[in-house]
């Protein structure tokens, strides 16, 4: 209790020292925003229409104290760290609502907050079942404790043929090209597929191997893209040669066919989805040639072996979900004679909450009073959302009418895998503008809080758009070095959006060693930095809110579209970096 009064009285006299210095060698700060908030309005109410007898639109400029007041607020304990399956969120969604009504930002439809839903838990109400019906018409039951209805079953019945898919694989050369597909030629509209886990081993000496990544050897990656093949359900199988111990392969152990939370399943599915053990596929699936024959004629040939299995499968599941709603936060400026363009302005504002005795997944540090339980996200990601706040308030309060419209967006569910966005990405709001608007950009501002000299800037994902760098090169950098990076991360909101096709900018001034821990606090914030960073961004924004040209661009080759680096990390591609200085060379003796 001691540890978290003291941080939080003291966060007003840290933010007024980061103001003070936020403004360099200026004596007097830049008068704050004379907008009182509403202590009463909350995420769910909408502002009064702007005045007919508006002033004349003035140049946006970002507020420095403002919104490192703002920041001060957000990372304080009172928000409690910002873990997206606590009641802190639902907090911090109200105040961001707050922020936007006192700057006259309007709500997308009745209410900043736009809500998606989680699955939280889930139950088995009756065990699965499952028939084969051979060709000859004899019907065979599996064997109970054989196979379980996996977490993200939907519930329901199906009847239909059942195809082997193999691994469900997608493989590459290493130029990128797909030279290997489990499911090419295949109808799978309406069909049962049997598919095994994992990703196929490497081949026989000799054999070509396709490259497969890593991600898609999970089982909710191989649904997705069986589902989005048209599949009615999902016998899963880890298959004889995919145990690493011939212990492991006689247990064949199944998954859990609960989730008791209180951490969210990432993905569910409406269709029936099991796992069967090894055996039991082998016995009432393979006919004349087993599942595990087959699974070794993949690995060793890299080649698939898909096909129909000339069988009718019947399978059973019963779910019952817990759910939660967890709020986005949504404000918008609307556009001009480009309204029905959108540029979309992001940031995540969630964090991973409080240690035990609390939600979320962060990990105390110290001992007794000086313990501290709380990770705030000052800069993950408290420093972007603010710059969404402010970037909005500038342009709402100067009366400047951009051409297109402009959706600031903060989403929650990030840290717990791009939920929010993801979310969003997939059902965007029906109200205006997305009712009859499209959205050219998305603009993600994600971990921009410490800018430091020998790291400067990082801008991803210019590479996603033809128009981006032109762009960018019209926008004053503040003396920052920025390094631009051509590669789009699949590691912030921005890619839920970016596969798409929408073009995506990602900021962001590299990890540190408070990363995720309790030390996230806004004394480690450089507020120089955050306000230049700010500035750079809304710059960029106002420039694609005018109309710049941002046509969608596909990766030239491998490695320069959706990757797991972050920018920086692959030096093939880096566009350039601007500002950095040249490393010392010592002379020779």
């Amino acid at each position: 209790m001691f540890r978290t009064q003291a941080r939080t009285l003291r966060a007003p006299v840290l933010a007024a020292a980061a103001i003070a210095i936020a403004v360099g060698g200026a004596c007097q700060p830049k008068a704050a925003s004379t907008h009182p908030v509403d202590a009463t309005a909350s995420a769910t109410e909408t502002p009064a229409l702007p005045s007919e007898t508006s002033p004349a639109p003035q140049p946006p400029k970002i507020d420095s104290a403002r919104m490192l007041s703002l920041l001060a607020t957000l990372s304080s304990d009172e928000f409690g760290g910002r873990y997206t399956l606590s009641d802190d969120i639902v907090r911090a969604a109200d105040w961001v609502g707050e922020q936007y009504k006192a700057s006259g930002v309007l709500p997308v439809g009745d209410s900043y907050a736009a809500p998606f839903s989680l699955v939280t838990g889930v139950r088995t109400t009756s065990p699965a079942t499952l028939q084969i019906l051979s060709s000859d018409g004899r019907t065979v039951d599996g064997k109970p404790g054989t196979f379980v209805a996996v977490p993200t079953s939907g519930t329901g019945t199906v009847e239909a043929e059942a195809v082997f898919v193999g691994y469900a694989a997608l493989g590459t050369d290493a130029s990128g090209e797909v030279i290997y597909d489990d499911l090419a030629g295949l109808d799978l509209d309406g069909k049962i597929a049997v598919v095994l886990t994992g990703r196929p081993k490497k081949g026989s000496k000799g054999t070509a191997a396709p490259r497969f990544p890593r991600r898609g050897g999970r089982l909710g990656v191989k649904v997705e893209r069986l589902v989005d093949a048209g599949v009615a359900g999902v016998i899963a199988v880890k298959g004889k040669h995919s145990f690493a111990t011939g212990a492991d392969r006689k247990a064949a152990k199944l998954p859990s066919g609960e989730h008791p939370g209180p951490r969210p399943l990432r993905a569910t599915q409406q269709i029936p989805i099991v796992q069967m053990q090894w055996r039991e596929a082998d016995r009432l699936l393979g006919g004349a040639k087993p599942i595990s024959k087959r699974q070794r004629a993949i690995d060793t040939s890299q080649a698939p072996q898909s096909g129909s299995l000339e069988l009718t499968a019947v399978v059973t599941t019963a779910k019952e979900r817990d759910t939660a709603d967890i709020p986005n936060v949504l404000g918008t400026i609307p556009g001009t004679d480009l309204a029905n363009e959108i540029v979309l302005i992001g940031a995540h504002y969630d964090h991973i909450g409080r240690d035990e005795g609390g939600p979320g997944h962060c990990v105390a540090t110290g001992k007794g009073d000086t313990r501290d339980d709380i990770c705030n996200g000052a800069d993950d990601n408290g420093s972007g959302s603010v710059i969404v706040v402010e970037i909005a308030r500038a342009i709402a309060e100067s009366g400047l009418k951009p051409r297109r419209t402009l959706v600031f967006a903060l989403f929650a569910g990030e840290e717990i895998g791009l939920l929010g966005s993801k979310a969003m990405a997939k059902n965007l709001p029906t109200a205006p503008p997305f009712d009859a608007g499209t959205i050219v950009a998305m603009i993600n501002i994600d971990m921009v809080g410490r800018l430091r000299p020998d790291r400067g800037l990082a801008v991803g994902g210019v590479g996603s758009s033809q128009g981006w760098m032109p762009l960018l090169d019209g926008v004053d950098t503040r003396s920052m070095p920025i390094l631009f990076d051509r590669a789009t991360t699949t590691r912030s909101d921005h890619a839920s959006f970016y596969r798409l096709g929408i073009p995506t900018l990602f900021f962001f001034t590299f990890t540190h060693g408070d990363y995720h821990g309790p030390g996230d606090e806004f004394e480690g914030i450089n507020p120089e930095g955050l306000t230049h960073v700010a500035e750079y961004v809304l710059d960029a924004t106002l420039s694609a809110a005018d109309g710049h040209a941002l046509p969608f661009s596909t990766a030239p080759k491998a490695g320069e579209g959706l990757v797991g680096a972050l920018p920086g990390d692959n030096e093939a591609t880096i566009e350039k970096r601007v500002g950095f200085s040249e490393p010392t060379v010592e002379p020779k003796p």
